[in-house]
């Protein structure tokens, strides 16, 4: 069975995977920074914003998440992202591995 916080990090990562921003809002605590620091900006919001741009420069991106491991208030997540290739057409790339470390406050 999962976790609060397994189920706050998948519901970070599934908003960046489907553009819903009500699962930003329950997976993120108010006062949230990204580590580092987000270019569109601070907490929840600066997150959104970071998934608009990202949803509208990679058309089709998928996110698989591979493996989460928690220990204490620490959460790891391998995930794999691909997207569509330029010029829109055939199936999307195959996702990488692409290993990320964040600190995040979860609402728990």
């Amino acid at each position: 069975m999962a976790t609060e916080k397994e189920m706050a990090v998948r519901r970070f990562y599934e908003a960046l995977a489907t553009g819903d921003m009500a699962l930003v809002d329950q997976a993120l605590a108010p006062d949230w920074e990204a580590v580092p620091a987000l270019r569109s900006g601070g907490g929840p919001d600066g997150w959104k914003k970071s998934i608009d741009h990202l949803r509208s420069v990679f058309s089709g991106l998928t996110v698989v998440i591979e493996h989460i491991v928690e220990s204490g208030d620490l959460v790891a997540v391998r995930s794999r992202r691909g997207c569509a290739p330029p010029g829109g057409g055939g199936s999307s790339t195959p996702a990488r591995a692409s290993p990320r470390r964040r600190t995040a406050t979860l609402r728990t």
